[in-house]
């Protein structure tokens, strides 16, 4: 059996290899970290600036909420820290529009975090509608409308409020509304009222007898 004797000199380079290699990999890894801090702000993962996303990886509340799914939670913790405000200034220079950008921001929450902001809904699309300003003319013109007989029942589907009709179909209440205005329902109103028996009608039978309660009929000749 044959032994092979390595020179001395042989060993010595390839020992000094490797704290060659050890140098150019801690150079190359401070050469990306450094990259990662310099242009941070221009990397974007799921909407969120790599920035933001480390200030959320090193708070630890951020975290448990992140974990345990708490998505109220979540959303206070982030609001404390002046995540939205800081989103926004990023996106700003790219969305001029203050309620598209507020739109923006809250649709990337909600992918990220799945909260739905207060002002929004979640549309059959699956993104957030803005919520339109609450009818306050529209408790009064159903109350007429019931009086009238126009419709039976309503229900709210995101920002549209559904009327229903006794015969059951069913429409928007804005739609309705301009073909039944309060003013032709007070008037369907007192029709309805006048058509219907009034029991405090009082006549006589014409033979001097006690008088006798009847009924009104609206075709009938004075």
């Amino acid at each position: 059996m044959k032994v092979i004797d390595t020179p001395p000199r042989t060993l010595a380079r390839k020992r000094s290899r490797y704290p060659n290699k050890l140098i150019f990999a801690s150079s190359l890894l401070l050469v990306l970290v450094g990259g990662v801090l310099l242009f941070q702000d221009s990397i974007v993962i799921k909407g969120i600036p790599l920035s933001l996303i480390f200030k959320g990886l090193v708070d630890i509340p951020t975290l448990e909420a992140y974990v345990s799914g708490d998505k109220q939670a979540l959303h206070a913790r982030l609001e404390k820290l002046g995540f939205e405000d800081q989103i926004k200034a990023y996106y700003r220079p790219k969305i001029r529009d203050e309620v598209k950008l507020d739109r923006h921001i809250h649709q990337i929450f909600y992918e990220t975090t799945g909260y739905v902001g207060k002002a929004y809904y979640v549309n059959s699309q699956g993104t957030l509608s803005l919520r339109g300003p609450v009818d306050t003319q529209f408790p009064r013109w159903f109350d007429l409308a019931s009086q009238a007989g126009v419709v039976v029942d309503h229900f709210k589907e995101g920002d549209t409020i559904y009327v229903i009709s006794p015969g059951g179909a069913i429409a928007p209440y804005k739609d309705i509304a301009k073909v039944y205005p309060p003013a032709l329902l007070n008037r369907l109103i007192q029709v309805k009222r006048q058509s219907q028996p009034n029991p405090n009608s009082i006549t006589t039978d014409g033979t001097g007898n006690s008088p006798s309660i009847v009924s009104p009929s609206p075709l009938s000749n004075p």
